[in-house]
Order: C-alpha cells, then sequence, then structure tokens
C-alpha cells in the first residue's frame, strides 16, 4: 500500500515481480541475480539538475502499464575523499560510501540515468566506493 502511495495512485493491487528489465536497450538487474547490472546512477526527480546518487536495484516491479525499480541507495560517504574528483565534472565520478540504506525506494524508470561503475577502495582509513558512470560508454562487436 506505501507503494502505490509513493509511486503513483493509479498502480494496479498486483504486479510480477521481475529479476531484470531493459531501459534503452540496456539490461538492468536486481542485485540478487547480477551485482554488476543492479548498480545505477539515480536523480531525484526526471527533471532535477542535481547530481544523481548511487543505488542498487533491489527490486522490478512490472505493472500493467508501468515498471516501478526499487532501490536502495549508497549512504553519503564522511570521508575526506568525497570531494576528491568534484574538479573534475567530466570523470562523472563520485566517492559514496560502500554500505546501502536499509531503507527501500520506489523510483520511475524515467530516474534511472545509467550503470556505474564501482571501485572500493580506503581512504584515510574510511572504506569508500568510487562510483564511475558508465553513461558515455560504449560496447562495439
Amino acid at each position: 500500500m506505501a507503494l502505490r502511495r509513493d509511486v503513483d495512485r493509479t498502480l494496479p493491487a498486483r504486479a510480477v515481480l521481475a529479476t531484470r528489465t531493459t531501459l534503452n536497450g540496456l539490461l538492468y538487474s536486481t542485485a540478487s541475480s547480477h551485482v554488476g547490472n543492479s548498480n545505477v546512477l539515480v536523480k531525484a526527480a526526471v527533471r532535477e539538475p542535481e547530481e544523481p546518487c548511487a543505488a542498487k536495484i533491489a527490486y522490478v516491479l512490472r505493472f500493467e502499464k508501468q515498471t516501478v525499480i526499487i532501490v536502495r541507495y549508497h549512504l553519503p560517504t564522511t570521508s575526506p575523499a568525497r570531494d576528491l574528483f568534484s574538479r573534475y565534472p567530466v570523470l562523472r565520478t563520485s566517492v559514496w560510501n560502500p554500505e546501502v540504506s536499509d531503507r527501500l525506494s520506489a523510483v520511475t524508470v524515467e530516474q534511472i540515468v545509467c550503470h556505474f561503475a564501482e571501485l572500493h577502495a580506503t581512504w584515510a582509513e574510511q572504506k569508500i566506493m568510487i562510483a564511475v558512470s558508465l553513461s558515455r560508454v560504449s560496447y562495439y562487436h
């Protein structure tokens, strides 16, 4: 019931629980199905100019006319490395806490920006996760 209020009041009462979905020709999966394909950068709202947040896909819900993605956001880091890439916006790289929130959040498919590659590291004795946007990466045969 909370999902219906948060995302769209017109959602049907039943949905198909899927392990993957395709958005703009790219495969996105739940973390339990494929960890790498579950790493996503999410915008708070479709038209917001703010930087996207790193998240992992927990569930994919397919309703009759809409797909809803349930994510767990990475927690912000308190490490001094949090501003490590701020001077290089073209790299589209950010620093996060490697832990994800216990809270589940529903997002629309339009809020998913792209996949990200993750690199775990230690900076000033704190564990961090470096998220590198894959929005400009192409794969050619």
